[in-house]
């Protein structure tokens, strides 16, 4: 989000006029997004074909689960493929490194091709990786696989096959890598397959364990201290929750996340950004489970159900019945079709899955900005965005795709947020592959003045930042019906928020006969507002505050306006 721009003003009972700390007139950032036209550009190039894969979709499927070492501890293989793993490692001189948790995704990856003559979709390997252990946000899978005769011993099997292995592992490239790799024989039918991918944060194993409170602790380490963190854990069919930073110094951390009653096992995804950014990234996701097997059954609903689909608009629309469906489940409001955007979507869609595959996070980020800034939602003032993306590499239909979106606690919190209202669906099926992927934004809308809840919000902050210090939660002024007037005259008239606030602290200071004080903000993000520092460090500190909103000319988004005003005492 945008860090908060801030400008003073002070009034005094004997002072004519209130007297500026900062010139008049309010700076702003730059909201970072393409430009409408930039994102028109976008549109207009040929879409990449998207890579076909082998994959098998299933409705269900059962993992053995861990065995062997546990993450951490040192590679546990001693077969002539964990020697192979142990020379690679070798060669690269501390850029790669073997993990277990790897070795066991790997495995379920061969039991599952040699079971159904292909690769398992996406959402079954992560629920691999996850019940494997591993914390990876993504990870590269390859395989190997040929027909052996039975009377071919596993000996002459690594002696042909070695070779080939060896070759695609020599091509692994970047730095702090992991890898695991497992061997699998059925009848006729071998595969070798291996697991590879960037750690972004050094997990403690530990963090997956349900404790008896019903908890879940995140401890780990994080690659980049300079990024600030944020965990959202599952809870219950729909729910999310927001995890508690329990106090670590950077570059550790740690985050308590609540586990639903009932829930023997919780996705946990831990994401990273920059502050004032507004977008951020996976770092890493955790199954916290409480051991009871459960995890090692995956299934899903929406598989059994599902019908062919012909087109990319049967997908849209199905995921948006779907959704809608499930929002008033939660208790949240219908989210309103935005078809402009929605066709924007679909265009850039499969721009931004060929760069999410190939790691161009620079075309990556600027469609998800492109998309999120909405300049094609028009009947309405975006507060805010989230974006939720998925490809499949099997024809599956939108109830599928939704399913697997609303797993993870990212995709329930940005679908299923109760301040959206607006919302674009872009659907693709490669011609080629046939593969079916979306891109959905959704939008939260500023309604016309009643800010009752963020005023609250704010305020709220205060006493509780005030408490924390030590001291009294501090009174709120009553009375200061010229604040709250000028705060419609920003939203309705377009009044510039300085003037706003001058006028508000002069009525402040005819009705309480009272010095006053006032500070405004323009924000998209409450938790980025800095606090005035007498708020924070006098006792009984009266004070009022007022939200309005507005949207700069040739802006994509609205933006909060903070009032706060307090008696200088």
């Amino acid at each position: 989000m945008r860090s908060a721009i801030v400008l003073t003003l002070l009034a005094g009972c004997a002072a004519a006029t209130p007297r500026p700390a900062a010139p008049h007139g309010m700076s702003r950032q730059q909201q970072p997004f393409p430009s409408a036209d930039e994102v028109f550009a976008l549109t207009q190039r040929p879409p990449p074909a998207i890579p076909g894969t082998d994959i098998r979709f299933v409705d269900a499927w059962t993992l053995e689960g861990p065995s062997g070492g546990k993450e951490g501890a040192p590679y546990d293989d001693a077969s002539p493929w964990g020697g192979l793993v142990a020379e690679t490692v070798a060669s690269r001189k501390g850029a790669l490194g073997a993990s277990n948790a790897l070795r066991c995704t790997a495995h379920e990856l061969g039991l599952f091709v040699l079971a159904n003559m292909g690769m398992p979709a996406e959402p079954v390997r992560r629920h691999m990786l996850g019940v494997c252990g591993s914390t990876l946000p993504s990870a590269g899978v390859e395989t190997l696989r040929a027909d052996v005769p039975p009377s071919m011993t596993d000996a002459q099997v690594f002696a042909q096959a070695s070779s080939k292995v060896r070759a695609r592992l020599a091509t692994l490239a970047g730095a702090h890598q992991v890898l695991g790799l497992s061997y699998a024989r059925k009848n006729d039918r071998m595969v070798v397959a291996w697991v590879y991918g960037t750690p972004l944060a050094d997990i403690v194993p530990s963090s997956s364990t349900i404790a008896a409170d019903r908890t879940a602790v995140v401890r780990g380490t994080n690659a980049d201290p300079s990024l600030q963190l944020r965990a959202v854990v599952n809870q219950g069919t729909f729910g999310v929750a927001a995890c508690t930073p329990l106090g670590e110094a950077a570059p550790r951390f740690a985050m308590r996340c609540p586990i639903a009653a009932g829930d023997h096992a919780a996705w946990i995804e831990l994401s990273a950004a920059a502050k004032g950014a507004y977008l951020g990234r996976t770092i890493a996701t955790v199954l916290a489970n409480d051991g009871d097997g459960s995890t090692l059954g995956w299934a899903s609903l929406a598989a059994k159900k599902a019908k062919p689909v012909t087109s990319p608009t049967e997908v849209s629309s199905t995921i948006l019945a779907d959704l809608n469906a499930i929002r008033a489940v939660t208790g949240a409001s219908p989210l309103v079709l935005v078809p402009p955007q929605s066709a924007t979507n679909a265009a850039v869609a499969p721009h931004f899955q060929s760069a999410a595959m190939s790691g161009d996070l620079a075309t990556w980020e600027k469609i998800a900005l492109g998309v999120m800034a909405g300049w094609d939602v028009k009947d309405a003032t975006i507060s805010s965005a989230n974006v939720s993306s998925a490809l499949f590499g099997a024809a599956i239909d939108g109830s599928t795709w939704l399913e697997f979106v609303l797993a993870q606690p990212t995709g329930r919190a940005a679908l299923l947020d109760r301040g959206a209202t607006r919302v674009a669906i872009g659907s693709l099926i490669d011609p080629t592959s046939k593969s079916v992927a979306a891109l959905v934004t959704t939008y939260a809308t500023f309604s016309a003045t009643d800010h009752a809840a963020e005023i609250a919000l704010v305020e709220k902050r205060i006493a509780s930042e005030r408490v924390a210090k030590g001291l009294d939660p501090g009174a709120k002024i009553a009375g200061l019906e010229g604040l709250a007037a000028e705060a419609n005259r920003v939203t309705l008239e377009g009044k510039d928020p300085i003037a706003a606030l001058d006028a508000a602290l002069q009525d402040a200071v005819t009705r309480t006969q009272r010095s006053m004080r006032g500070t405004v903000w323009a924000v998209n993000d409450f938790e980025l507002v800095p606090l005035p520092e007498p708020l924070l460090t006098k006792p009984n500190m009266p004070f009022a505050v007022q939200v309005a909103h507005r949207r700069e000319k040739g802006a994509a988004w609205g933006e909060w306006i903070v009032m706060i005003v307090w008696a200088d005492v």
